[in-house]
Parts: C-alpha cells; sequence; structure tokens
C-alpha cells in the first residue's frame, strides 16, 4: 500500500515539474489553482476531508477493540496460570504427614508429584490445541499442533511427561484431541478426591469443596480462550475498514497535490504510514497467538506462549518442594503468647507476639 501511494505521488510530482514555467522557482511552486486538472483534483480533495474524518474515527474505535481484545485474552492466558497455581497450592498445603519428622508422607509426596506433572501436562496440552505455529518466530517451521499428534505423544511418554497409561487412554477417547486437557482434569480431580478419601490429603469437607471450586474455576478460564478467539470480531467491520484505509490511502496523492505540490510526494506517505500502520497493528491484535499470520511481521505481538508453559511448569514443580521445605515448623511446638498492653502511649496495643523455640 505505502509502494502504490509512493508510486502515484512520485507521478504526481514528476507531472508537476514538466508542467512548470520555465522561469518558476523549482520544486516548491504550488500547482496553478485555473489549471482545470488542478480544479477536478480540488473536488477530490472535499471527498477526501470527508473520508478522512470517518476513516480516523474508524480506525481509532478499531484500534481500541482489538487492543481490549489482546488484553482480555492475555489475561485468560494468565488466568489459567493463577487457577493451576491454586490447585498446586491447595494440593501442598494439605499432604499428610509424619508426625516425628515433619515431611511428607511418602504416599502423600508422590501424590503431590503426581498431581503437579498432570496439571503441567494439561497445560502444554491445552495450548498445543489453541496454537498453530510457533508464536513469535518464523525461524522454526514447527506447531504446538503437533504435541497432540501420536509421534510427539509418544516423544512425551519416553521422557516420563506421560505414562503409558495416559496415552492409551487418550487416544481411546473418541473425541477431538484439542479436549483431551479436559480428561486430563476429570483424572486429576477424581484421584485428588480418592486420595483425599483415603486419608493421604487431610482437610474436612470445605478442603473438598475448594478443590472442586478450584477446578471448575480452571475449566471455565480454559474455555474462555477459544470462546474470545471465535467472536473476537465481525469480519465484515474488518474488511470494510481495510477497504477504507486503502482508499484513503490511494487518493491522498491526487487530493494533497493541489494543496501541497512538490510536498505531496512526503505528505502522502505519512498519511499511508500513518493509517496503514494502525490498521496492521490492529489486525496483529486480533490475532493474538499469531495462527493467521495476517499481518507484518515486524508488527506482532503475539502472546509467548512457549514462555508461559515454562513458567508454569517450573512453578508448578516447586510447590511440593516449598511445602517440604517447611517441615521444621510443622514439626515443631509453637507457643502464642499475649504481649503487654500499653495504656500510656497512643498505641495501647502491642498485638501478639508469635514465638517459636525452634527459631
Amino acid at each position: 500500500l505505502v509502494a502504490r501511494t509512493m508510486v502515484i505521488a512520485s507521478v504526481l510530482t514528476a507531472v508537476h515539474w514538466f508542467t512548470l514555467p520555465v522561469d518558476s522557482p523549482m520544486p516548491f511552486t504550488m500547482p496553478d489553482p485555473s489549471n482545470k486538472l488542478i480544479a477536478q483534483l480540488k473536488i477530490i480533495g472535499i471527498m477526501w476531508d470527508l473520508l478522512l474524518t470517518l476513516t480516523t474515527f474508524l480506525t481509532t474505535f478499531f484500534l481500541s477493540h482489538a487492543y481490549n481484545f489482546w488484553w482480555k485474552v492475555y489475561g485468560c492466558a494468565r488466568s489459567i496460570q493463577g487457577r493451576l497455581s491454586d490447585i498446586a497450592l491447595l494440593l501442598s498445603t494439605h499432604g499428610a504427614r509424619d508426625a516425628a519428622t515433619g515431611q511428607f508422607e511418602p504416599a502423600a509426596f508422590a501424590h503431590l508429584q503426581e498431581a503437579t506433572r498432570r496439571l503441567a501436562m494439561l497445560h502444554v496440552l491445552f495450548w498445543a490445541g489453541m496454537v498453530r505455529r510457533a508464536p513469535g518466530s518464523d525461524r522454526f517451521g514447527c506447531s504446538f499442533n503437533l504435541i497432540l499428534s501420536r509421534r510427539c505423544i509418544e516423544r512425551l511418554v519416553t521422557r516420563g511427561f506421560i505414562t503409558p497409561i495416559e496415552r492409551n487412554a487418550l487416544f481411546e477417547v473418541r473425541s477431538n484431541p484439542k479436549s483431551w486437557h479436559y480428561a486430563v482434569l476429570t483424572w486429576l480431580l477424581q484421584d485428588t478426591a480418592a486420595a483425599h478419601r483415603a486419608g493421604i490429603l487431610l482437610g474436612g469437607p470445605a478442603f473438598e469443596q475448594t478443590l472442586f471450586r478450584s477446578g471448575m474455576e480452571l475449566r471455565g478460564a480454559l474455555a474462555t480462550v477459544p470462546d474470545q478467539l471465535a467472536a473476537r470480531m465481525p469480519m465484515a467491520y474488518v474488511h470494510f475498514v481495510q477497504v477504507l484505509v486503502d482508499l484513503l490511502c490511494c487518493l491522498a496523492p491526487f487530493a494533497l497535490y493541489p494543496r501541497a505540490g512538490f510536498c505531496t510526494l512526503f505528505l502522502a506517505g505519512l498519511v499511508c504510514l500513518f493509517f496503514g500502520g494502525i490498521m496492521e497493528l490492529c489486525k496483529t491484535l486480533l490475532d493474538p497467538f499469531g495462527n493467521r499470520r495476517v499481518s507484518n511481521a515486524d508488527f506482532r505481538n503475539d502472546v509467548q506462549i512457549d514462555v508461559l508453559i515454562a513458567q508454569s511448569n517450573a512453578g508448578l514443580r516447586f510447590w511440593p518442594r516449598r511445602a517440604q521445605c517447611l517441615s521444621s515448623l510443622v514439626k515443631s511446638h509453637s507457643t502464642l503468647q499475649l504481649g503487654p498492653l500499653n495504656t500510656t502511649g497512643p498505641q495501647s496495643f502491642t498485638g501478639y507476639d508469635w514465638v517459636d523455640n525452634s527459631c
């Protein structure tokens, strides 16, 4: 679009130079208003002014909506991370411990490791169904969708990320592989409820209720992302704004030439660069994962899913270990002592002093 506009502006500038009188100071002489061609171009300028107002309003609104959409999708991605961490924290703080050592019982620690592995597995399988290409770079001819293939699943089994039993169960599920993460969520909640009934996880009915509420919130967050992508913006509106921007940029040299003369060569390029840049920015914001590649590579603002997965995996792995490090505090017997009251100063209550004899 920029190239076409600059070609038109260059042709008009060349015509301007060749039609100037011999004794005129080139090249900054304004076109002759009495010229019939210039009079016709002024009519185009009047229409261009109206088109400029309409295009400015619509592109501004378009950019605002596109940014809000990108921010919602990014917030959903971070919300999924938060729900995963909530479940990992809840499980890590309710694991059964040895009264003598304060360490997790072997069955409880094994269950926590298994639960965090499945949470990471759920996260990877979900984004494998959402992102079709490697985000942020075209140097890799790969796609997150490849994780759902049989070859990649076998590789994950070799790496210990998926067990052979889980692999067979996923292949036996007669559903779209993009929904495999829901099966993993079902396994996680079911095994956690069984561990709670077996005494591996401690807590009353409130624990199980909170756990299932967190699971439902995670399911809702997972379902929000494809819902947002399915209704990002009507295609007719995007097409209409694109036509307006293209028309505005193509008519810019004709509308600006009677007013600017030689300077049209620069002004038309600026108009095209500004409005064309806004249009490219809007399109890349409406494609937050880079699946459609409808925008220029230099304007991409893809959400880095590989970074989100790496952050989530690192955090999930350390939740049981963080809880295990508190074994000395769990084993120790702390006492709660009431501090002395000070009624003479402005602060009449000093609060409670937590005294731990083991520290």
